[in-house]
């Protein structure tokens, strides 16, 4: 089973933020922890998924926890032979009673239930004032919007003890439109808006119980009068972190008193995962140049290594 590893995981894409020609933004994928710690549980039962639009929604669920990596997904049919073999009722999924006996069938696992609360498709055509072309011919726009929104409410439950560890009510809306100038469109396909719906609302229900990736932005300063700058940050924009580490300890070195120059490795360090370099750095940029910027990137730093710490707890060796 792969584990995941507390580190910032990929270099997505860059664009330039023109602020006096000097910041560069940088996107960098990082990996967060589960915002649920589930205690060492890795094995998840499907239970029934109620509702509207129930069905799919399982068969979703079941494809993302599998592609987590994480967790070892458990026929529901087999344990629940595996319970009346043992002669436990459904209810001893739950039941502390018989707590003791479930835990030695199943090992620490889990059960997920809920109901999809919301499943519905709609339409609305809009039709435009008529307006007159250059030849005095009237013509009319007309606008076709269609709406998907999901809702649903999804449980997770310690099979062996039957504590609620997690509780999440997702909502997802998707839309699409099509428009024609003095013609009516054609109606829109539900299907993909509702899939994509019931894809987000997954989503949400998966950051509460595995780690997840991030998209966030890092601002790099450029300055002309600090050669060697420009380089740092385009090895950074081309994601070879390293290089713009080693570029960037080269400008502290010739400009140890520019606070930007420790402000620009550190910020390379914590793209890398290099965390307590990361945050030395940066505390060296503020306590040299007090500004709300830099106290921010400094408190984010120290937030990217608690995250680090939870997701090592979360995939330590020996983990059930």
């Amino acid at each position: 089973m792969a584990h995941c590893t507390p580190r910032v995981v990929a270099l997505l894409a860059f664009a330039v933020l023109v602020s006096g020609c000097t910041s560069t933004t940088v996107q960098v994928k990082v990996l967060h922890p589960a915002e649920i710690d589930l205690g060492g549980i890795r094995r998840i039962a499907l239970g029934e998924i109620s509702g509207t639009g129930g069905e799919e929604l399982a068969g979703t669920l079941v494809m993302g926890l599998f592609n987590t990596g994480r967790f070892e997904i458990l026929d529901r049919q087999h344990l629940e032979t595996l319970m009346r073999e043992h002669q436990l009722a459904a209810g001893g999924l739950v039941n502390p009673e018989t707590a003791a006996q479930t835990g030695s069938l199943v090992g620490s696992a889990a059960i997920v239930v809920g109901r999809v609360t919301e499943h519905r498709f709609t339409e609305t055509l809009e039709v435009g004032n008529p307006k007159k072309d250059d030849e005095g011919n009237e013509h009319r726009k007309y606008t076709r919007r269609g709406t998907a929104r999901v809702a649903a409410t999804l449980q997770i439950t310690d099979i062996a003890t039957g504590r609620v560890i997690a509780v999440r009510q997702p909502t997802a809306v998707k839309s699409a439109t099509l428009t024609s100038t003095d013609a009516i469109p054609g109606h829109i396909d539900p299907s993909p808006l509702l899939a994509a719906a019931r894809e987000e609302c997954v989503a949400d229900f998966l950051c509460a119980v595995a780690p997840h990736e991030v998209s966030e932005s890092v601002e790099f300063e450029d300055d002309d009068d600090l050669p060697g700058t420009k380089r740092g940050i385009e090895f950074a924009k081309g994601g070879d972190l390293e290089r713009a580490v080693t570029t960037f300890q080269e400008v502290v070195a010739l400009h140890s008193t520019k606070a930007r120059t420790h402000y620009n490795l550190g910020l390379a360090l914590l793209c890398l995962g290099r965390y307590d370099e990361a945050i030395a750095s940066l505390d060296l940029a503020y306590g040299m140049t007090a500004s709300r910027k830099y106290a921010r990137t400094l408190a984010r730093a120290r937030e990217w290594k608690a995250n680090a710490e939870r997701l090592r707890q979360q995939s330590a060796p020996g983990t059930p």
